[in-house]
């Protein structure tokens, strides 16, 4: 007897957990000849129970499956269409392969450093997110192992490629929000990977310059997961990928990528080079990019380098006021080391230091243009493809681009203080 129950499986949470091995494993009790209508689909598939999404590839399959059931306004009890029916009964017929598969039970988590690494993907037909757990433990071993995974079919309205894989980031962010809370006595890393060039750039912009569907998701992503965590992956290396596609329970038992995630997670040597190297570098050109900017704003993109300490203070702060005032006390530092025999002023910042912290700020956020700069300096016309041509700009006392309709000012800097904090400029199509 002693022997019997170790070997067999206990049910917990409506998995089944093998003592012996420490894992889980899944189990589904289907109808012997079933008839082939909607309602035993919809039968068929509430009995997957799968509360982490671990099986989201093939889960997925039964959702646009559903959904395209769901379009041909079919009875519960009318029979499917002969295409809908063979693909059905094969896929009900790989779940038999169900209990073949066997999941770790255990996530290490020796120590109170952890990394979360979420990734998201999208196809036409539905959008995924998953989310894994990376260890570095003390003799240099990694432990990487997948904590969980959502999906979504995609909306009957159809909608772009890039917009659906926003979707998927914003997917990523409430899967992540939620682990986040559930290890809130761990100290969390989170690095969110995308292999969509558009999505990054979009997320690279403050949300007040972005058209309403785009602005309010990056909004939300945002809150969650800070942009400099957003990294780009490339497809082959997303194991979203197949969650956003669908995949067999078949080939997926032996999918590694899914369950262990990219190779390069495992070798710390590899991984560091992938975190230096997938900074998103799509061009804002890009028309996918610009249609979903707001009319009267102009942007230019401001590459963020690790080594510049104003990109550094960026990535820390979306506050305009604080950020001058932070630039203004370290001017202040700086000056006095230059000259320590200058007249000390009051703790608060003087006009003077404010206002040339400003200035500073602005030309940092001005370097977007600095082909047009250059030009300008040397007195030659700018190119008709500059975006600045219709602004008529100038250099100022300041080395400040300037509006030659309204000289007082060229940036308005409400908007500019939401733009700073994105890495990007805005240029008033107004100029006030």
């Amino acid at each position: 007897m002693g022997i019997e129950s170790v070997n067999s499986s206990v049910k917990v949470l409506g998995l089944h957990w093998h003592p012996k091995k420490d894992t889980l494993s899944y189990n589904v009790n289907l109808a012997k000849n079933p008839s082939c209508t909607k309602r035993q689909v919809l039968s068929d598939v509430s009995r997957i129970f799968d509360p982490l999404g671990l099986l989201a590839p093939t889960v997925v399959q039964f959702k646009i499956l559903f959904q395209k059931l769901w379009l041909l306004n079919l009875n519960w009890d009318d029979e499917l269409p002969k295409k809908l029916t063979d693909k059905w009964l094969k896929w009900r017929a790989d779940l038999e392969n169900l209990p073949q598969l066997q999941i770790p039970r255990l996530v290490e988590s020796d120590t109170d450093k952890i990394e979360l690494h979420g990734f998201s993907d999208a196809s036409t037909k539905a959008y995924s997110a998953v989310v894994y757990s990376r260890m570095v433990k003390d003799d240099g071993t990694i432990s990487v192992a997948i904590l969980a995974a959502k999906t979504r079919v995609a909306p009957l309205k159809q909608q772009s490629l890039p917009r659906l894989e926003l979707c998927g980031s914003f997917l990523l962010s409430q899967l992540l929000q939620s682990i986040k809370a559930g290890l809130k006595h761990k100290d969390l890393t989170i690095y969110a990977w995308s292999d969509c060039t558009i999505v990054l750039s979009w997320l690279a912009y403050s949300p007040a310059q972005l058209k309403m569907f785009v602005g309010n998701r990056t909004a939300e992503i945002l809150e969650t997961i800070p942009k400099h965590a957003w990294r780009h992956v490339d497809s082959k290396s997303n194991p979203a990928d197949c969650a956003s596609r669908g995949l067999g329970v078949s080939e997926l038992i032996d999918f590694q990528l899914w369950w262990k995630g990219p190779s390069w997670l495992r070798d710390q040597d590899q991984f560091l080079v992938k975190l230096n190297n997938s900074h998103n570098c799509s061009s804002l050109s890009d028309k996918r990019i610009q249609s979903e900017i707001k009319a009267n704003c102009l942007a230019a993109q401001v590459i963020v380098t690790t080594d510049n300490p104003l990109d550094k203070l960026l990535n820390r702060n979306s506050s305009w006021l604080k950020l001058i005032h932070t630039l203004g006390y370290v001017l202040r530092f700086i000056h006095r080391m230059k000259h320590p025999s200058s007249k000390r002023t009051s703790t608060a910042l003087t006009f003077d230091e404010i206002k040339s912290a400003r200035i500073r700020w602005l030309q940092h956020a001005q370097a977007g243009f600095q082909q047009d700069f250059q030009l300008l300096l040397a007195n030659k016309p700018l190119g008709n493809q500059s975006k600045l041509v219709n602004f008529s700009p100038f250099i100022d006392k300041d080395n400040l681009l300037r509006n030659m309709r309204t000289e007082s000012t060229c940036i308005l800097e409400s908007h500019l203080s939401s733009s700073l904090s994105g890495n990007d400029i805005g240029f008033s199509a107004h100029g006030t």
